[in-house]
């Protein structure tokens, strides 16, 4: 199967375990996207009243496809536990909480088109002086 990625400038993967986490690399040296992509997340969160997301290193994810592809991604918690066992279970609060930062960034798609050009402007710097 063929998967195009054309067109896209950022991807939200919504598949870590627990609350709270905005996973930006698997194990701190494959990054999924750069610092400013992670902070805008985190900035977001503080404003529609979510205090506990923080930025983190996860494991291994689907989300590196994205990454791999040169686009910038990261992996929220969406509030399962023990998955794949017969004790998985869904904190339901947490994942309304997820749905009301993906809806924040989406209310702040402006700010989130700033950064992503600031980004490309960087990678593009890096190419000509790199």
């Amino acid at each position: 199967m063929t998967i195009s990625f054309g067109g896209t400038d950022a991807a939200i993967v919504v598949d870590r375990r627990g609350k709270g986490d905005i996973v930006t690399s698997c194990g701190g040296y494959i990054p999924f996207c750069d610092e400013a992509y992670g902070k805008f997340i985190e900035r977001v969160s503080l404003e529609e009243g979510l205090t506990e997301w923080k930025c983190t290193n996860g494991g291994s994810s689907d989300t590196r496809i994205w990454a791999e592809k040169g686009i910038q991604s990261v992996n929220l918690s969406v509030g399962f536990m023990d998955e794949h066992t017969e004790e998985e279970s869904l904190d339901i609060h947490v994942a309304y909480e997820t749905v009301k930062l993906i809806k924040g960034i989406f209310n702040n798609a402006k700010d989130l088109r700033s950064v992503l050009r600031e980004i490309e402007g960087k990678k593009f710097v890096s190419k000509i002086t790199g």
